[in-house]
């Protein structure tokens, strides 16, 4: 029996994820999903079980791309601390020989 290879995560319409669904989503190793998928904010997964554990399609998109958005947000903010930085220490002494 041959795996079915997804290329694209439009591909993966159904309406619960397994840890694979999610790591072909992330395009990432089902091992790098599970780290996501122990956080705390997380979605909750749909029953109880630890093994064969699901979740809603629709709740683990909008989570990534929350942190996608806080993510973008936190960069830009350090990216202008930087910057600022920079601009100090790129303004001339009074006084300096500036010949």
């Amino acid at each position: 029996m041959e795996a079915i290879q997804i290329q694209n995560t439009e591909d993966l319409d159904f309406q619960v994820w397994t840890i694979e669904d999610i790591a072909i989503h992330l395009k990432c190793s089902v091992s790098a999903a599970r780290i996501h998928a122990r956080k705390l904010d997380f979605p909750k997964p749909i029953g109880g079980e630890r093994r064969n554990r699901k979740w809603y399609r629709d709740q683990v998109i909008d989570y990534f791309r929350n942190i996608s958005t806080q993510h973008d947000a936190q960069v830009h903010q350090l990216h202008r601390a930087q910057f600022s930085a920079n601009q100090v220490k790129l303004t001339p002494r009074r006084g300096a020989n500036n010949a």
